[in-house]
């Protein structure tokens, strides 16, 4: 009695082993060809901004600094609005040249202060990528 128990037992058990594998493989496979499938170049260039120190020092001083005015996500705040500055994402801020986004960004412009002494070159030239990243993001939300 005690072995045609275990009997049953096994018997019920050795299909999910079958199942279970199968699973397991294509859990596997599914990880392997979403981590191998190419991202598109924003993706990339974004997650290597990311990576560097000068992008992490970029997107704290966007934080820090910018958004105070500019909003998070380039858009502007109510501070902002008062002042006149523009929206990041705005047509007149993506046909800026990186050089013209630099020169505002080191000297400051109107109201907004300069930044040049502040940050390097590396950083100011990755917050212009963060600002080229919020128009790109603007442009394909609308």
């Amino acid at each position: 009695m005690i072995a045609n128990h275990r009997a049953r037992r096994a018997e019920r058990s050795l299909p999910r082993l079958p199942a279970i594998a199968a699973f397991a493989t294509f859990v596997a496979l599914a990880a392997f060809v979403l981590s191998s499938s190419p991202q598109p170049a924003c993706a990339q260039s974004v997650s290597t901004q990311e990576q560097t120190a000068a992008g992490r020092e970029a997107a704290a001083a966007f934080q820090a600094r910018c958004s105070f005015c500019h909003g998070d996500h380039g858009e502007g705040s109510d501070v902002g609005a008062s002042l006149g500055v523009p929206d990041l994402r705005s047509p007149a801020i993506r046909k800026q040249t990186d050089a013209a986004l630099k020169t505002i960004l080191r000297e400051g412009k109107d109201n907004m202060p300069a930044f040049g002494k502040s940050y390097s070159d590396a950083t100011l030239d990755a917050l212009i990528r963060t600002i080229r990243k919020l128009s790109d993001a603007a442009t394909l939300t609308h």
